[in-house]
Order: C-alpha cells, then sequence, then structure tokens
C-alpha cells in the first residue's frame, strides 16, 4: 500500500494543471488530499501525531489567499505531505521540473556533515575545484536557516537524520522553492580552512542532474572465477532471478 498510494493518487496531483491555479480550486485540493492521507495512507500517524497534522492542514488552508503558481502549490501540496514523514510518499514534482527546466539553479548538491553543510557534487565542471568546501552562507543568508525552511518540503523517514543527505542530492530543486534567484554570492570556507565569498552563476536542472548522477545498471554481474561470482542489486524493485548451474 505504501507503494501504491504516491504512485497511484500523488503523482496525479500534479498533473493537468495549470501554471496559475485558483484559490477555490487550491483548498479543494488540500481537503482532497487531507481526507486521502487520512484514510488512505497507512502510516500517516507512525511519526506525526493527528494533532499536529490537523493543525497543519488548518494552517496551511489559512494560508491559501490568492491563485497560486504552480511552484507555490507544489510548496502546499509537498509541505502537507512531508509531514507524514514516510519516505515512500511525495508529491510528484515532474511538471514543475519541466516548467523551471531553462531556469537557472544553484550549481550544487550538498550533504550534511556533523553541524556542517559542505559542496559535493557540481553542475558546472569549471566549480569541481570547490568541491568539499564547508557552505555556510547563501546570498546573504545561513545555511541552517535555509535548510531550515527547505528541510520542511523533503518526504524524510521518521527520525532518520542520515536520510536527508540522499535529499540533498537535488539541493538544487529544493532551493529554488525558497528563492528563485539565478545568481548566488556563496560564503564558504575552502579545505585549507580559508574563508571566502564567490559568485556563482546557475545551472539548468536537467543539466545537473545529468552531470551529478551516476548511472548504474539496476543489476550487474561480474565472474571473478571458475567457482565465484558477484551479482550486485541497485535497486529496490522486486526482480525475478533465473540461476544455472
Amino acid at each position: 500500500m505504501k507503494n501504491i498510494f504516491p504512485l497511484l493518487f500523488l503523482t496525479n496531483f500534479l498533473f493537468g494543471q495549470n501554471e496559475i491555479l485558483k484559490k477555490d480550486s487550491v483548498i479543494k485540493d488540500l481537503s482532497t488530499l487531507y481526507l486521502l492521507l487520512n484514510e488512505i495512507h497507512p502510516g500517516q500517524f507512525m511519526h506525526c501525531s493527528k494533532t499536529t497534522f490537523d493543525h497543519s492542514y488548518d494552517s496551511l488552508k489559512k494560508s491559501v489567499n490568492s491563485d497560486l503558481t504552480l511552484t507555490e502549490y507544489y510548496c502546499k501540496i509537498q509541505f502537507l505531505v512531508a509531514k507524514i514523514k514516510d519516505s515512500h510518499t511525495w508529491a510528484d514534482h515532474s511538471k514543475l521540473r519541466t516548467s523551471i527546466q531553462n531556469r537557472l539553479l544553484f550549481p550544487f548538491a550538498i550533504y550534511n556533515s556533523g553541524s556542517n553543510y559542505v559542496l559535493s557534487k557540481s553542475g558546472i565542471p569549471e566549480y569541481d575545484s570547490f568541491i568539499g568546501s564547508t557552505i555556510t552562507k547563501i546570498n546573504g543568508k545561513n545555511i541552517n536557516d535555509i535548510i531550515s525552511k527547505t528541510i520542511v518540503f523533503m518526504s524524510i523517514e521518521g527520525k532518520n537524520t542520515s536520510a536527508l543527505n540522499s535529499t540533498l542530492q537535488y539541493f538544487p530543486f529544493y532551493y529554488y522553492l525558497i528563492d528563485t534567484t539565478s545568481s548566488f554570492r556563496v560564503q564558504l570556507v575552502d579545505n585549507k580552512g580559508i574563508m571566502k565569498e564567490i559568485n556563482l552563476y546557475g545551472t539548468t536542472f536537467n543539466t545537473f542532474t545529468k552531470l551529478t548522477r551516476k548511472v548504474v545498471n539496476p543489476i550487474q554481474k561480474e565472474f571473478t572465477s571458475k567457482n565465484i561470482a558477484v551479482l550486485t542489486v541497485n535497486t529496490f524493485i522486486m526482480v525475478t532471478l533465473s540461476i544455472k548451474k
């Protein structure tokens, strides 16, 4: 059910929508989402009490005071979905990604290391030299404040903070949800401990993902000798194996 629910319902929540969504339609969608999460989701209150969930829904509904852009609509929907704290349940963002495919986004993935956030992968090859630097500010805003504003849109499993780094691989997308600028003044501490301020220009999300995502086959096999074979499964998707002697 946890797999069926997001694939059949939440993916349809953004498909077929116009760029501007009417206020009344958004409120109706939020009401439908609230009811379905309560009635269908098998673990809706495992990590979030009903009181907290209801309060979030009421506040969210009251915050819809006008028609919304697609980005604003996604933020409303995903904010409520993320309250469930189930990494298998999310609002599909493919239409949003399509709408911003020519926008220039923040060019780095980041990861959390203790109390620091570090630049991990670059969507622009000439910025690769900054990988490994600790980032402290973007456009004058503290990175911890930025993370606190973006994490509310992330479907992270319960209190599993280690899962945050998996989501932060897509930091450019989540940062866009709170800041749509296309240029970035970044404060960072390099590998030698020297603080710097640099100006970065953005990259499209499609370019970013092509340069930073490592594509691997779902199943890989390697024969190391006549008697030993190594089978690597790189997916959670159910597979059928046929073994012959």
